[in-house]
């Protein structure tokens, strides 16, 4: 199933979690994997430590 998420918007994701709660686990890392690279890249220039980035993620 978690090859097929990648095909679903983040909106969708949340509906297919809240429906489904076996699947929470599998939405999670979908939506980590999509969006880990943006919030690690803002952490680190608000911190200005890759260190504390990798903590706030």
């Amino acid at each position: 199933m978690q090859n097929h998420l990648s095909t679903y918007t983040d909106s969708e994701l949340l509906a297919l979690a809240h429906s489904d709660a076996s699947l929470c686990d599998a939405v999670f890392s979908e939506v980590y994997d999509r969006h880990s690279k943006r919030m690690y890249a803002y952490a680190l220039r608000v911190t200005g430590r890759g260190d504390d980035a990798n903590l706030i993620i």
